[in-house]
């Protein structure tokens, strides 16, 4: 399945990944390749897949192809200088929650996942776009929420069952969460948690 994304810019500009990066501005009637060929260009892996005596087209043994496309790393909305970014690696047997933040345009980062727990690997993180330091993240062990920019982390699951997090996205001050099993969650409403101060936490 090659990857297909939509511009979150401008939803005229669509990616699609094979070999090569491919560009379409006008919603896929025309296109360009943008980048060369991103692969290794293995030509022994180019063959059928699960021979020799059927075909089954699996393809696991197959690299010759784009698995997966982002856009762009998530840029602070309140700081152009901040990014934060997400790293899985429970493929090698490695459940550590990895979320890391750059505040000097990524030449140095930090890791930030105090008070998560140490299995709950984290796929995704974003920031709150009206509260400064206000971050949300999903993990395979559900959503945690942090007030002070990831230096400490709190679960966060309201009526949301402990579920694996797979997205995050705000929309119209709304926290929608992607979950496994392909369903969804929304938080109505995010100015509670915009208005809170240490205070009265």
């Amino acid at each position: 399945n090659p990857p297909v994304i939509t511009s979150k810019h401008n939803p005229q500009v669509i990616y699609y990944g094979s070999n090569v990066l491919h560009k379409s501005t006008n919603r896929g009637r025309t296109w360009t390749d943008i980048s060369p060929d991103l692969t290794r260009n293995d030509s022994t892996k180019l063959g059928l897949m699960g021979g020799p005596i059927t075909n089954e087209a699996a393809g696991g043994e197959t690299y010759h192809t784009l698995m997966t496309l982002a856009e762009s790393i998530d840029i602070s909305t309140h700081s152009p200088s901040t990014v934060y970014v997400t790293v899985l690696k429970y493929k090698f047997n490695d459940f550590t929650p990895y979320i890391y933040k750059s505040d000097d345009y990524g030449s140095s980062w930090n890791l930030i996942t105090n008070g998560i727990d140490k299995n709950a690997y984290t796929r995704v993180v974003r920031e709150d776009p009206i509260k400064k330091d206000l971050l949300y993240a999903g993990t395979e062990l559900g959503l945690y929420i942090s007030f002070d920019a990831g230096l400490k982390w709190s679960p966060f699951q309201l009526n949301l069952p402990k579920t694996p997090i797979l997205d995050l996205m705000i929309n119209q001050n709304d926290l929608l969460a992607a979950t496994s099993g392909r369903a969804f969650w929304i938080l109505d409403d995010l100015s509670p948690l915009q208005q809170l101060r240490p205070e009265i936490k």
